[in-house]
């Protein structure tokens, strides 16, 4: 089997195994669409590599080389009508990868937000540009000033994404972590994002801090977070306790940067939430298949560039 068999295969069989347990569609008027729930997935997470420029330069070379894949590749207009509609699905599978791959058996979950600057959203209009209503100004560690969303990721000490949100870009880090930590506990609001909470043990930075807020998520979602304490405060780490908290909570920078880099987070420029948000959870679910994955075949498992061959060869 060759490494485009084996990517594409093994993606397609755990889709399609995930979407048989999942309750059948509501009936719908007009033909059904050219490609099943499942190629959908596949399509759509592998679209995410950088190898592309964007989806649609993923697409024209799927019509190019993948037709024995996929022999029946709609129009690019109609694939990304199903990717918006399939959003809540590709939330489900990339949480799903994370079951598979039992992330919620970890020590600890690191936690942590990021920057994802989108097109300028008053390009047309202040009131009816792209995500006018949906996105705001904010002030991002790796971009300075930005439009766009502050997204949080949560992330098992073996590199796997269990759960995520995003906001406005002006939203601050407690804030959201508020939002999952309720979520997760089944206190809060409904989040389909927010995957599981694991042994509720959360390595966190100092944009995380607050001691009032830390007792809160413990009593009320039983949710133990760790942010070092500021230099001048009254309790005191020392310099091992401090290396060995950034040490365990790097995984989450390390995580951020196949997300912008390796499959373009950084250069997103949705036109709705819809799809942004189905484009993310493919992200996501990529990011948990490669992991998968690469444990499967006995590899490093955050080595992605090795399973990026077959595309470059192509």
């Amino acid at each position: 089997m060759s490494d485009t068999d084996t990517f594409l295969v093994s993606l397609y069989v755990i889709a399609d195994d995930f979407i048989k347990h999942l309750p059948p569609a509501l009936p719908h008027p007009g033909p059904d669409p050219d490609l099943t729930p499942a190629e959908v997935i596949t399509l759509t997470c592998v679209s995410q590599w950088d190898r592309y420029r964007n989806e649609s330069d993923f697409y024209a070379c799927a019509l190019r080389d993948l037709r024995s894949y996929f022999p029946k590749l709609p129009d690019y207009s109609q694939f990304n009508r199903q990717v918006c509609c399939m959003q809540s699905v590709l939330e489900q599978f990339a949480l799903h990868l994370a079951d598979l791959l039992h992330a919620d058996q970890s020590l600890y979950q690191a936690l942590d937000g990021t920057a994802v600057p989108v097109r300028n959203y008053r390009r047309r209009n202040r009131e009816r540009g792209h995500l006018a209503s949906k996105v705001n100004i904010g002030r991002g560690h790796r971009t300075s000033w930005f439009e766009g969303f502050h997204l949080q990721i949560a992330v098992s000490g073996e590199g796997v994404i269990t759960g995520y949100n995003y906001a406005p870009a002006s939203h601050k880090e407690q804030v959201l972590a508020e939002g999952l930590l309720a979520a997760r506990s089944g206190k809060g609001q409904a989040l389909a994002t927010a995957g599981r909470a694991g042994n509720g043990r959360y390595l966190t930075d100092k944009g995380y801090e607050g001691k009032k807020a830390h007792q809160r998520w413990q009593s009320d979602y039983g949710a133990e977070v760790v942010t070092p304490p500021r230099r001048t405060s009254k309790q005191k780490w020392s310099k091992e306790q401090r290396l060995e908290h950034s040490s365990k909570r790097q995984i989450v920078e390390t995580v951020f940067g196949k997300l912008h880099r390796v499959f373009r987070l950084e250069e997103e420029r949705p036109h709705s939430e819809a799809g942004f948000a189905a484009r993310l959870a493919a992200k996501v679910g990529l990011h948990n298949f490669c992991l998968w994955l690469n444990q499967q075949l006995g590899q490093a498992r955050l080595g992605f560039m090795a399973l990026l061959c077959w595309l470059t060869s192509s």
